[in-house]
């Protein structure tokens, strides 16, 4: 029986304020390994365990975003305000929308304040207007975001969707496989809203139905009969023009634009933190200024947000960072 080659990464850290060091090593077999570093990098692990013969996860789902990073928001700060003649009801949606974008990415969306308005000289107004609107990716200066009597929780989730950089899912370069279109019931000011986004847009993953970004059967419809007919049978539980929230493809969509917010070589430090001979991982979220601390306590790795890092001393690894306490600079 062939013994199963087991396999030592080594840390250098720096402790106390004198700085002297010592290694700490993580050990594992090569497949403990790529977890581990996989979990780091922001792999989905249940597609690294379908590959290791574990049970094959539903496939991605996908959206369609706007190229450029013109149109990103710097380091994943999205400031925003709120137009104080917006009604209560869409304030109240703001809240929601704002809480569950926060609650589903790494983006920051912020509220932006007379204190900090000049650190953000880019940013969203919520305001009122005809109908619920957004441009599609960050602009120069303010960019309003309207919401109508009828626009609530679900549709400032979209709106922001479209401010970050998605498009309508309908509008993939792929949609003619997935959708019908039926222009004649469509109300002619609003057929913009089913263009395809081919030359501005880039498709991400594959169709997604559940996309909070698509639209329902008989959005703008001008007769009432359906202008979005499915060509396939919709997976179990997804429901075309959903409104309830970002759906896996949303999120795998933001991340893949916002990249750079992901646990990767350049924001991550492992050594055992705790003291309990595990290999932790201190993860700096920079859109947040937060740290995030990946423990090994429980069998998978679990992360919990730590405001002072106090303790944990300094850590090398590809450059040195100088403090880790107080999450005020990032890396």
């Amino acid at each position: 029986m062939r013994q199963e080659r087991r396999y030592v990464q080594t840390y250098i850290v720096a402790n106390g304020a004198g700085g002297s060091r010592r290694a700490r090593t993580a050990r594992g077999t090569v497949e403990e390994m790529d977890r581990r570093r996989a979990l780091v990098e922001g792999t989905d692990v249940a597609r690294l365990d379908a590959l290791s013969g574990q049970p094959e996860d539903a496939p991605l789902e996908g959206a369609i975003i706007v190229p450029g990073g013109q149109f990103r928001w710097a380091d994943g700060v999205v400031p925003f305000d709120v137009d104080t003649a917006l009604p209560t009801a869409q304030q109240n949606a703001v809240t929601g929308a704002v809480s569950h974008w926060l609650a589903n990415s790494r983006l920051n969306v912020t509220r932006r304040t007379a204190a900090n308005a000049s650190e953000f000289p880019d940013f969203i107004r919520f305001t009122t207007g005809s109908g619920c609107s957004s441009p599609v990716g960050k602009q120069s200066g303010g960019q309003d975001i309207h919401l109508a009597a009828g626009c609530f929780f679900g549709q400032a989730v979209h709106e922001i969707g479209h401010s970050v950089g998605l498009w309508h899912e309908q509008s993939r370069e792929d949609r003619d496989s997935f959708v019908t279109i039926s222009w004649a019931n469509i109300d002619p000011a609003q057929t913009h809203n089913f263009d395809q986004h081919i030359t501005d847009g880039d498709d991400f993953g594959p169709y997604d139905y559940g996309s909070i970004m698509h639209y329902g059967p008989t959005a703008f419809s001008i007769n009432g009969q359906a202008t979005i007919t499915p060509t396939q049978t919709l997976p179990a539980g997804v429901v075309m023009g959903q409104r309830n929230g970002l759906s896996a493809g949303d999120r795998a969509a933001v991340r893949f634009m916002y990249a750079g917010l992901e646990p990767s070589l350049g924001n991550t430090w492992i050594a055992d933190f705790t003291g309990d001979g595990r290999s932790d991982v201190l993860f700096y979220l920079r859109s947040r200024m937060t740290w995030y601390l990946g423990s090994w306590a429980t069998g998978g790795l679990v992360w919990t947000q730590v405001g002072d890092t106090t303790g944990f001393g300094q850590v090398l690894r590809r450059k040195l960072v100088s403090a880790l306490v107080g999450a005020n600079s990032g890396s």
